[in-house]
């Protein structure tokens, strides 16, 4: 299936769950939020890197980045502890949310994809899934100081 056609169907269900205001619950709001607070202590990435690529979806070949994006992959259980990407859970989590079986699978085939480091294998596939999340939706909640 092409792309854009797989990025359009899931940037219309995203935006429509969005709207519903279903998309996370208050709890996952905290969890994403302590994953990353954990994440950025653990690292020390500077915040600001993260906001600029949220805004503009451009991600820098940053090491600080690429140990920011394993820490939170491991920790939200897309990787684990050992790097492998756990596509079942993913899948299984993507498809819980957005209800859209096909296009999850899709597009976790086409960005959960082993790389030949941990550091690349988490950021490739980060990126991949960033590419494909619509404008409609404001992780800087997630991200932005307390």
């Amino acid at each position: 299936m092409d792309h854009n056609i797989l990025k359009y169907f899931l940037a219309l269900q995203l935006f429509l769950v969005a709207i519903k205001g279903e998309l996370f619950t208050q709890e996952e709001k905290v969890k994403l939020k302590q994953i990353h607070d954990d994440c950025v202590k653990e690292t020390g990435i500077d915040k600001s890197v993260l906001l600029e690529i949220i805004k503009k979806k451009e991600y820098p070949d940053n090491e600080k980045l690429k140990e920011h994006l394993l820490c939170s992959s491991k920790k939200l259980k897309f990787m684990t502890e050992d790097g492998n990407i756990d596509k079942d859970f993913i899948s299984k989590t993507l498809i819980a949310k957005f209800k859209q079986e096909k296009i999850v699978d899709d597009i976790v085939k086409t960005c959960a994809v082993t790389k030949s480091n941990l550091l690349d294998t988490a950021f490739e596939m980060i990126k991949c899934f960033h590419q494909y999340a619509p404008e409609e939706l404001d992780i800087l909640e997630f991200f932005e100081a307390n």
